[in-house]
């Protein structure tokens, strides 16, 4: 199960938690096109030195998810900054899966 919520800054989080597995990501939409920058959040002290998940997996997966949405909706979001954790557990596509979770929400906003 995924929950995903709008901060008071604007910006998108979504994460899943089944069981021991755990993946968190945040999205910061922009208006325009842009290049995403894609920032690891800092290691908590009990994670330190675990890397399960680089940014280019996180930015391809995000990439998938907002190419999959539009194909699905006709609606094309701009992603300005992507954040997650390097320690969260790997999936092949769950943070695309978490950025449907975030573009559904802003849809369901407009």
């Amino acid at each position: 199960m995924a929950y995903a919520h709008q901060m008071d800054d604007g910006k998108y989080i979504a994460s899943r938690l089944t069981g021991n597995k755990k993946n968190y990501l945040q999205l910061e939409l922009s208006e325009t096109a842009c290049i995403p920058k894609v920032i690891p959040f800092p290691e908590y002290p009990e994670d330190e030195g675990i890397h399960n998940v680089s940014s280019q997996d996180v930015l391809r997966q995000v990439q998938e998810g907002i190419q999959y949405y539009f194909e699905k909706t006709g609606r094309l979001f701009h992603v300005a900054e992507i954040r997650f954790y390097e320690s969260d557990d790997y999936a092949d596509a769950v943070y695309g899966w978490l950025a449907l979770k975030i573009f559904e929400l802003a849809d369901q906003q407009a």
